[in-house]
């Protein structure tokens, strides 16, 4: 992911969301599960989208229970709690794990949750980082 961030951004729509991603980013989805990836990046970016029987009272008891699904010792003092521009409730956490970074957020309205991972073969540069940022930044909940 080396490209510069760009105004022509495409608009990818999931069942309940809206992303925008960078122009060369191409986008496979597999099991439903939309990935989007510079093809001359070291990583990928995926979405999972939930709906819950129950709304959603804390995206961070989320984030827990998908880290101790997935081998990692949930860190409440790691988690960076924020609200996207679209005003939803975010929640992220960066971390190796088998020599990959990842960086996954929890997103959540009422009884939607998005979990957006990113991992690669190394930490992101600046400005892919940056690009990651802006495109979970751009998540829009559809009504």
């Amino acid at each position: 992911m080396t490209e510069e961030s760009s105004p022509e951004a495409r608009i990818f729509e999931g069942p309940f969301f809206t992303v925008r991603i960078p122009p060369l980013w191409e986008v496979e989805v597999i099991e439903n599960i939309p990935a989007f990836f510079d093809p001359d990046g070291a990583g990928v970016l995926q979405i999972a989208a939930f709906r819950r029987p129950a709304p959603i009272l804390d995206a961070r008891d989320e984030m827990e229970r998908y880290l101790n699904q997935n081998g990692v010792q949930p860190d409440r003092s790691k988690m960076t709690q924020f609200i996207l521009p679209s005003r939803l409730e975010c929640v992220s956490v960066e971390y190796v794990l088998d020599n990959r970074f990842w960086m996954v957020s929890a997103i959540s309205r009422n009884n939607r949750l998005l979990f957006v991972i990113y991992n690669g073969d190394e930490i992101p540069q600046a400005g892919t980082a940056m690009l990651i940022s802006e495109v979970v930044s751009s998540i829009e909940f559809l009504d």
